[in-house]
């Protein structure tokens, strides 16, 4: 298990970058829908890759499923990115509205969550 610092540290790094996320996916969008979503998907990769965020590690079933939610709306397999826009930006345009919709959610929900964990952890 983490130490408390250690902790504070990773629990900070990831709701700053699932809260990041969750205001690229507020209207209006600037620069558009897709270019939006693109970029929510960036900050979560961050927040999930860049600090090895393990789902083991997480004691929540309903993190769990926040975060298998994420994953599987910024896979990108399959896709091929001929015009060299960005297979993330690819993947976001062909988003059904639902998808738009559960993605946005979890990445809500997990803002929340690592935020309160991060407060608990610095009590």
């Amino acid at each position: 298990m983490f130490n408390k610092t250690i902790c504070q540290t990773v629990y900070r790094y990831q709701a700053k970058c699932f809260s990041e996320a969750c205001r690229s996916l507020m209207l209006p969008f600037s620069e558009g829908e897709a270019a939006a979503i693109a970029n929510a998907f960036h900050l979560c990769h961050k927040a999930l890759e860049e600090h090895r965020l393990k789902k083991s590690k997480v004691e929540r079933e309903s993190v769990q499923a926040w975060l298998d939610v994420v994953e599987k709306t910024m896979d990108t397999a399959g896709l091929e990115d001929p015009n060299g826009v960005g297979l993330w930006r690819i993947k976001a345009q062909s988003l059904t509205e639902q998808e738009k919709s559960d993605f946005s959610g979890a990445v809500y929900e997990l803002a929340g969550w690592f935020d309160m964990q991060f407060w608990s952890s610095a009590g």
